[in-house]
Formats: structure tokens, C-alpha cells, sequence
């Protein structure tokens, strides 16, 4: 398997860009199968990072939520007491 001889460390994975890691994709299945191991650790990373972007978007959206239902429930109160007096 010569073909994990070229892969990079993780920090060197961390620093490169999507795109850097698409290039590397397409240099590893040059003249090979897909299913070449040096193509899927790059692979395995754009899924990653991919996981990651949308985990944090659901969490920012979460937070987003909380927060709206907080201010509703507020101003629910607000008029239910206001509707009292």
C-alpha cells in the first residue's frame, strides 16, 4: 500500500483548505480506483468538516430558538396579566 505513504498528519489536514483536500482527492484517484485508501482519508475529512458546519449551524439555530420561545413565553405573561387588571 504505498498509496498511505503521501497521507498527511492531522495538523497538516487542519491546515489545509476544501479545496486543497478536493486537489488531493483528485491527485490519489489518478490512475487508481475510487476506493483507494489515500483518496478516502481525504474524503472522510470533507465529510467531516462538512458534519461540523452543519452541526454548528443547528446549534446556532437552537440557540435561536430557545431564545424566541423565552421572549414569546414573556410576552405571553405579559398580556395574560395585562388582560387581568
Amino acid at each position: 500500500m504505498s498509496d498511505l505513504k503521501s497521507i498527511r498528519t492531522v495538523e497538516e489536514l487542519d491546515a489545509m483548505t476544501d479545496l486543497e483536500i478536493r486537489q488531493q482527492v483528485n491527485l490519489a484517484i489518478q490512475g487508481t480506483h475510487i476506493g483507494s485508501p489515500l483518496a478516502q482519508v481525504y474524503l472522510d475529512e470533507l465529510r467531516n468538516r462538512a458534519q461540523s458546519r452543519i452541526a454548528a449551524s443547528v446549534e446556532k439555530l437552537t440557540r435561536k430558538v430557545f431564545w424566541l420561545t423565552v421572549v414569546l413565553t414573556l410576552l405571553t405573561f405579559m398580556v395574560t396579566v395585562a388582560r387581568r387588571w
